[in-house]
C-alpha cells in the first residue's frame, strides 16, 4: 500500500505499473474533501500549511486523480 496527497501522478502511475506487472490486482482510494474544509482543518494543525500551497494541490489532485484512474484495477471514492 502506497500513501500520498495523490499530487504526483506519474510516480503514482509508474508504482501502479510496476504492481500490475508484478502480478497485484491495483486499487485507487480516491479520498475527496472540499477545499473549504481542507483549509479548516489546515488552521487548526499545530503545523500550519501556507494556504497558497493547499489551493495549489487541491487543483492538481483533480488532474492526478483522472490520470491515475485509468491505470488501476479498482476505484473506490471516499467523501471526507
Amino acid at each position: 500500500m502506497l500513501d500520498g496527497t495523490g499530487t504526483k501522478a506519474e510516480a503514482l502511475i509508474q508504482n501502479v505499473r510496476t504492481a500490475a506487472t508484478a502480478g497485484f490486482t491495483t486499487r485507487l482510494v480516491y479520498v475527496t474533501c472540499s477545499l473549504a474544509t481542507s483549509l479548516k482543518r489546515n488552521a487548526a494543525r499545530a503545523r500550519v500549511v501556507p494556504e497558497n500551497v493547499i489551493r495549489e494541490k487541491s487543483e492538481t489532485i483533480a488532474i492526478a486523480f483522472e490520470l491515475i484512474s485509468r491505470e488501476v484495477d479498482q476505484i473506490q471514492v471516499v467523501n471526507n
